[in-house]
């Protein structure tokens, strides 16, 4: 549900959580968003803008949020692009495909329809927007209510499998399903699999992450590489790609390629790098540029 913030008019979206008292949802959500953790720019949980009690509806609450976007929307454009969506989604360290959003403020100057976000927010004209080279957004993480808080102090955590969104893990299949292991071992899994169903596997060009993703996916749950050596693997990945191929548009039409010609060489003169960090200066003014639609 999305609504408008009286003290700015500022568009926001609204999460109905009911019994939220039995559920870990909130707890994180606030945890995320508080002091010290709120302003590091590795934090990639959707911050929290408020939390609302419902009158008349005992233990039901309703979340304030940033509106938001599905990170697919618009196409991610460029490898480097990709490289970028790759580096912000290892340092948040656990996600699957549908959890995964981003905050397109500034890809979308004049706003989006909250539903049917390909339009502006009266509906009259697809919404105009930059390309993510552009103006680059930072992507966030929604949904904590099958997450849990684990103590580093006491080791790995030990825990039964949790099905969520992707139910293809070993460890959440058959008899499995009730031996303890351990989360975040799932998590690289899902991690490596939601890269390999959205990119490796349905588009042109990724093979340059198949060991990485090869490996985040297998088996047995105690080979698969902790979070730190995924980051650390995929520096060395991301080093050794050309700066051409980090500039190339994944795709095989001649009209796209002609149209990105002309985007290489604007870039270029506005020397806009080709793995555009979030949060970096935007390099375009209107008279330098020209939104899409």
């Amino acid at each position: 549900m999305d609504a408008t913030r009286m003290s700015d008019a500022e568009t926001v979206t609204l999460k109905r959580i009911v019994k939220y008292k039995e559920s870990n949802e909130v707890g994180i959500a606030k945890f995320f968003s508080s002091e010290p953790l709120a302003p590091d720019p590795k934090n990639h949980c959707v911050p929290l803008l408020d939390v609302l009690e419902v009158p008349e509806y005992e233990g039901m609450v309703l979340l304030v949020m940033p509106i938001l976007r599905p990170f697919k929307r618009p196409k991610i454009w460029t490898f480097g692009e990709a490289v970028e969506f790759f580096r912000q989604i290892f340092e948040a360290r656990d996600c699957t495909g549908r959890n995964i959003m981003m905050d397109a403020r500034k890809l979308y100057p004049n706003g989006f329809h909250p539903i049917n976000i390909d339009f502006d927010y009266k509906r009259n004209r697809f919404a105009r927007h930059w390309t993510r080279t552009e103006r680059p957004p930072k992507y966030l993480l929604i949904d904590f209510g099958l997450s849990g808080f684990y103590d580093p102090k006491h080791g790995p955590p030990l825990d039964l499998p949790v099905r969520g969104i992707d139910r293809t893990a070993p460890e959440v299949q058959g008899d499995k399903y009730n031996e303890l292991s351990n989360p975040f071992a799932t998590d690289i899994y899902y991690l490596g699999n939601m890269i390999k169903m959205e990119f490796v596997d349905v588009r042109f060009g990724f093979d340059f992450m198949v060991p990485l993703i090869t490996d985040m996916t297998q088996e047995e749950p105690s080979k698969r590489p902790s979070i730190d050596e995924v980051v650390a693997r995929f520096e060395t990945i991301y080093r050794s790609l050309s700066f051409k191929l980090l500039r190339m548009h994944e795709g095989t039409s001649v009209f796209y390629d002609f149209l990105h010609f002309f985007r290489r060489m604007r870039y270029a003169f506005m020397r806009i790098p080709p793995v555009p960090r979030a949060g970096m200066t935007c390099y375009h003014t209107e008279a330098h540029g020209r939104l899409l639609t």
